[in-house]
């Protein structure tokens, strides 16, 4: 997927050179590693998943400074659907300022409108609250619970929330 998108203060585009130091180190820090499916990681690691699915890196318009990502994967929990799975982060300097809506918002519309997918699905640790009201905010539904699903790097299990949007409803509300 080769990817360039705008919004009103975002950019998302495919990775280039460089991006995988970057990504490591921000994905790695404690904000991001706390509700994510993620574990810590090496600019190797991150060239081995540019190079495994597609990613879009969020980008500030304003300063060009790589804030986040937004992993796209096939989404393994269903079976001859063309579904996808998202995982995106920020880094915590940029959380809570409506970013990461602007940059999903974006992207969902991308994958339906241009790639024509028939569903965008995600998996949301349970204790991840802010994340759950923001894919909720747009449009996606609950589908299931997964118990004691994930053992992150300290540790801790916790539950995960499965959520998904579809190409109908989406384009209905929009």
């Amino acid at each position: 997927m080769e990817l360039y998108l705008e919004s009103s203060r975002l950019i998302l585009r495919s990775p280039i050179s460089g991006d995988s130091e970057i990504l490591a180190r921000e994905r790695s820090r404690d904000f991001v590693t706390r509700y994510n499916l993620y574990r810590e990681c090496d600019a190797a690691q991150i060239e081995r998943e540019l190079a495994e699915y597609d990613h879009a890196i969020i980008v500030l318009k304003e300063t060009n400074e790589v804030i986040g990502c937004i992993s796209v994967r096939d989404d393994d929990m269903r079976y001859h659907m063309d579904s996808v799975l998202l995982q995106a982060w920020l880094t915590e300097e940029c959380a809570y300022k409506g970013y990461m809506c602007e940059a999903l918002d974006a992207m969902i519309d991308y994958l339906f409108r241009v790639e024509g997918h028939e569903r965008v699905a995600g998996q949301i640790l349970s204790k991840n609250r802010a994340s759950i009201r923001l894919v909720e905010k747009l449009g996606f539904e609950q589908e299931g619970y997964l118990k004691r699903a994930l053992r992150n790097s300290k540790d801790e299990v916790f539950d995960i929330v499965l959520y998904s949007l579809d190409r109908e409803t989406y384009l209905g509300r929009k």
